[in-house]
């Protein structure tokens, strides 16, 4: 802006000021109306318009949202379309997705929203973009949308969202990175659906040679959608501009906003957010300079552009967009870094795509890797010459560098990847992509959404399911697949899983995929059925309390996510399909025809504990007596005691008083024999340790395994001392870590970890043998579902050592076997059936959440390990 108008504008404010009451959200200025017309509220001086004139500038709290509405409303008038109202929830799922656009920088990508979509990035001097504004742009679309004819069309699609007459409900929210403002505004229920044009977009009173009487726009309804330094049009009607000789008429305007249509790029300076000097402002030249930024960091020399280079990388992009699928690279001899991505993807945006892989790569002990070898490519010291060039292919857009001479060798990132002047916390803290807390907190929400559908009660987020999920869920993504836990490792608890690659996605993106089985369910025949299993458990009655877990990883399609949510107690029991899967108001036309909502209109918040039947047992110390679930008393106020008898003896024996009669304590010794437990009148007591605490430990889990191999006609084990420290030893090495994972031993090994109270060495070898109701004794082999079971009435193994450790409130258990069992073909003379009785041992088994993750047979611990050593 030049100095006189500068002047100008001081002069109005001094000149037009009155006083206003504080508080109010109004003008304190007569000429505010004149200094918005011509666009001071988005030019630098946005914070003097924001004190003097917040009514018109829409600066007030809360205007920005019902600006848009105003601006919306006004236009969907035009075409006969009915007025929109503001959802507060989606706005705030708008402002959340704008947030995690401006934490990734670089182009546009649409979110996995059910709800419509339009989005908007302005940067530099229109950052301070009004919801107006933002409307405005999206309408002006119109101009090129033929009434006659209508259809989807990518120049048009902002414009027939915003006027979709069946899209009823908006919300719009905005975020900003310092530099550039995004905009996310969702719409319920959609538009843009084929076939549905005609009787959604009309034409109304729209008259076009009014409107799209482009010479007399206001010059502050631009917008920018471009990465700073591009040479890009800032108004999408700069062709029809230029083809009207503005570039003559109008040269200090088209300079701003149109420097591509008119050429003012060459030698001069970029676009709007470019400064001036760096030359053409293209592709290629903007890719360099940010290869270059990057290497400088690690004290590499500048690269050059290679023309000949830069062509056949385009050629080979334009391979790529013709084949389509997945990135393949080519045989070309320089080194070769590749990106794909959904929007117009800048020279800028892709080198920081590569770039961004730095805060995987250890420069200690650097060498190639996967998950940084665009990285590295991109820095490495030896590389001299650039080639850059991208092709297009419907909606993707696909970018090819090439190095020269190549870099990734093997036995040379010493010299050629250095660490330099790279700060991890500054540079890195600025990558995440997600806010777990909000991610939690959408996940429940659209949990909770589609439960009040079912009349279900609501659920509330558990802290120790959500760190187990997460814990589970980075586990997923180092193996880069989908499977379930054991039933060991969520005692009690059901599962769903999900994983999306190349796309962004918000809490409701997984909760979304998993709820679309509902058109799959059939409610007049409720019960489990393949396809379906996700959704049940997702409004299962039971089931009120949740975890969720997510993680990332870098694959060929992209960042992938792995999802993972837990479910307390455990959905999908057979017979109780019926009682906790009610059909509410779900409405299957609504749904999964027409895309809508699953009901027409949502029945109030259902509150209240769970139905039975309720979760399998958790483990328990013997000879103690309390309640294993939080909702006893209530089950016992429902008169479940007696209803639901054998289950709440196990769980439940503090609130039914079946405790009475005493249970004998646990013998303890000091160093030498321990004597045996008290007698009580209702149970006996516990045989005492021999040799101190870990010696009682062991000799306990002796007992237990010696009990379950007599039923499978197993020789009775032994203890073995030295075993039994070496267990002790690696219970102790595995605490330290936090996590499980088995030792190189000879022996064969069980592990164990529970958390939240005591876990003894019969809980835990329970929990081995309880996979015992998987087991095939017919076909009988290794299964990972089997493998404790098998290890632990293994006929082969005769001696046993045990041993624990604790950390916190976790406690780490590590069973060891000799001769060391699940031996491919010795399974048939090794694991009998003998007097094993499925129908008796496993009638509390089953369950589990989405998928069939499985209950677990009458409970267990959480994250029981198997290995056999052959």
């Amino acid at each position: 802006m030049s100095l006189s108008l500068q002047g100008t504008l001081v002069v109005f404010l001094l000149i037009g000021a009155f006083k206003g009451s504080n508080g109010e959200c109004k003008d304190f200025n007569r000429y505010c109306k004149l200094l918005q017309i011509h666009g001071y509220c988005i030019s630098f001086y946005h914070t003097l318009m924001k004190k003097h004139c917040p009514k018109s500038c829409n600066f007030c709290s809360g205007s920005f949202e019902r600006d848009a509405l105003n601006a919306h409303n006004k236009y969907r008038r035009i075409h006969n379309a009915p007025d929109m109202t503001l959802n507060s929830a989606m706005s705030r799922q708008a402002a959340a997705y704008a947030a995690e656009l401006a934490r990734r920088g670089g182009s546009l990508v649409h979110s996995s929203t059910s709800d419509g979509e339009n989005l908007i990035k302005a940067c530099g001097r229109l950052a301070h973009m009004t919801g107006a504004a933002a409307t405005k742009l999206w309408y002006d679309e119109v101009c090129y949308f033929d009434f006659n004819n209508g259809g989807f069309s990518k120049k048009t699609g902002h414009f027939t969202q915003l006027v979709w007459k069946g899209s009823t409900k908006l919300g719009i929210g905005k975020a900003t990175d310092g530099w550039c403002t995004y905009i996310v505004a969702r719409y319920r229920r959609p538009g843009n659906y084929r076939g549905q044009y005609r009787q959604n977009v009309l034409k109304g009173s729209f008259n076009r040679r009014r409107t799209c009487n482009l010479g007399k726009r206001e010059s502050y309804v631009v917008c920018t959608i471009i990465s700073v330094g591009e040479c890009l049009d800032l108004d999408q009607h700069c062709s029809y501009y230029q083809s009207h000789g503005y570039c003559n008429t109008y040269p200090d305007w088209m300079k701003t906003n149109c420097p591509k249509s008119c050429n003012f790029c060459s030698g001069g300076s970029g676009g709007s957010g470019g400064s001036g000097g760096s030359g053409s402002g293209s592709f290629e030249q903007d890719a360099l300079e940010a290869h270059n930024k990057y290497r400088r960091i690690h004290i590499a020399p500048d690269m050059t552009l290679n023309s000949e280079m830069s062509r056949q990388a385009a050629a080979y992009a334009a391979e790529l967009a013709r084949r389509g699928g997945n990135l393949v690279h080519s045989s070309t001899s320089d080194g070769e870094n590749l990106a794909m991505c959904g929007q117009d993807l800048t020279g800028t945006a892709a080198t920081k795509m590569w770039y961004d892989e730095v805060c995987y790569f250890n420069f200690n002990n650097g060498g190639f890797s996967g998950r940084t070898g665009h990285f590295t490519q991109v820095v490495w010291k030896g590389s001299t010459e650039l080639g850059m060039g991208k092709a297009t292919s419907g909606r993707c857009t696909y970018v090819v560098g090439r190095y020269r001479r190549a870099g990734n060798y093997r036995g040379q990132y010493r010299q050629n990847v250095l660490k330099g002047s790279f700060d991890k916390a500054r540079t890195c803290s600025c990558l995440v992509s997600l806010s777990h807390a909000s991610y939690e907190q959408e996940a429940l929400d659209r949990h909770n959404h589609f439960r009040r559908a079912h009349s279900a009660p609501m659920m509330t987020l558990s802290s120790d399911m959500t760190r187990s999920a997460q814990a589970y869920a980075e586990r997923l993504a180092r193996m880069g697949s989908l499977q379930h836990s054991s039933s060991s490792q969520r005692p009690g608890q059901g599962e769903n899983l999900a994983m999306t690659c190349g796309r962004s996605f918000t809490g409701a993106t997984a909760v979304d995929m998993w709820y679309k089985e509902v058109c799959q369910f059939d409610f007049t025949n409720p019960r489990y059925v393949g396809g379906t299993g996700h959704f049940t458990q997702l409004v299962w009655k039971g089931s009120t309390e949740l975890g969720i877990g997510v993680a990332s990883k870098d694959g060929r399609w992209g960042k992938c996510f792995y999802i993972v949510a837990r479910y307390r107690a455990a959905g999908n029991m057979m017979g109780s399909f019926g009682s906790n899967v009610a059909k509410g108001c779900f409405d299957y036309n609504s749904y999964c025809r027409a895309n809508g909502e699953p009901c027409t209109s949502l029945p109030p918040v259902t509150e209240g504990p769970p139905n039975p039947p309720p979760p399998p047992p958790l483990p328990t110390t013997e000879g103690t007596c309390f309640d294993n679930n939080k909702n006893c008393e209530y089950w016992k106020s429902n008169g479940y005691c007696d209803s639901y008898r054998n289950y709440m003896k196990i769980n439940c024996k503090k609130a039914c008083n079946f405790c009475s009669g005493g249970s004998g304590g646990s013998g303890s010794g000091g160093g030498g024999s321990g004597g045996s437990g008290g007698s009580g009148g209702g149970g006996s007591g516990g045989s005492g340790g021999s040799g101190g605490e870990s010696s009682s430990f062991a000799q306990e889990g002796l007992n237990k395994h010696n009990e379950y191999r007599r039923i499978h006609s197993a020789p009775a084990m032994t203890l073995n001392a030295e075993m039994n420290r070496e267990a002790e030893a690696y219970a102790a090495k595995i605490a330290r870590r936090g996590r499980l994972t088995h030792s190189n031993s000879r022996d064969g090994e069980n592990l164990a970890m529970y958390c939240g109270r005591e876990f003894s060495a019969a809980a835990a070898t329970k929990m081995w043998y309880d996979e015992v109701c998987y087991f095939n004794f017919n076909n009988g082999g290794f299964s990972g579902r089997t493998g404790h079971f098998t290890q632990v009435v293994w006929k082969g193994s005769t001696e046993l050592g045990m041993g624990k450790a604790t950390s916190g409130r976790c406690t780490y258990v590590v069973g060891r076997y000799r001769r060391a069992g699940n031996y491919r073909g010795q399974y048939r003379q090794n694991v009998l059936k003998g007097s094993f009785d499925k129908a008796s041992t496993c009638s509390g088994g089953g369950g589990g959440g989405g998928g069939g993750g499985g209950g677990g047979g009458g409970g267990g611990g959480g994250g029981g390990w198997w290995r056999g050593r052959r």
